[in-house]
């Protein structure tokens, strides 16, 4: 039986993902806002993906939860990871948290000095 992967949204990214995972074995489920996103063909559920319930009974079909944009809210995975479904990445590990896209910054160490810094001059 082959891993049967969630996807929470039907975007490009969604779309992006059915032909890999089909050579790699696994069958792609996708749990799309509307009828007619990107990712269309592997649609097997529409709804809400803030909704907790709508999520859960998508969940309860598939081996593991991801998803396709960072809106998803972190309650409704952490819901899901307290239900003992598996979602990657979980909530703590979300790339970028719902309301925050644009802010993140590079760490520290990757900047590079301001303009005023060049070789030679001293920081205060």
């Amino acid at each position: 039986m082959a891993l049967r992967v969630g996807v929470i949204g039907g975007g490009q990214l969604a779309r992006m993902m059915i032909a890999p995972a089909v050579e790699l074995g696994l069958e792609i489920r996708v749990l799309a806002e509307d009828e007619g996103m990107s990712a269309g063909l592997a649609a097997t559920a529409v709804g809400d993906y803030r909704d907790i319930d709508v999520v859960r009974a998508f969940a309860a079909g598939v081996d593991v939860v991801t998803f396709d944009h960072e809106h998803v809210p972190q309650s409704v995975l952490r819901a899901l990871v307290a239900d003992g479904v598996v979602v990657h990445p979980g909530p703590r590990r979300s790339p970028v948290r719902a309301g925050q896209a644009g802010h993140a910054r590079p760490p520290r160490r990757a900047r590079r000095p301001s303009a005023g810094l060049g070789r030679g001059a001293r920081r205060r």
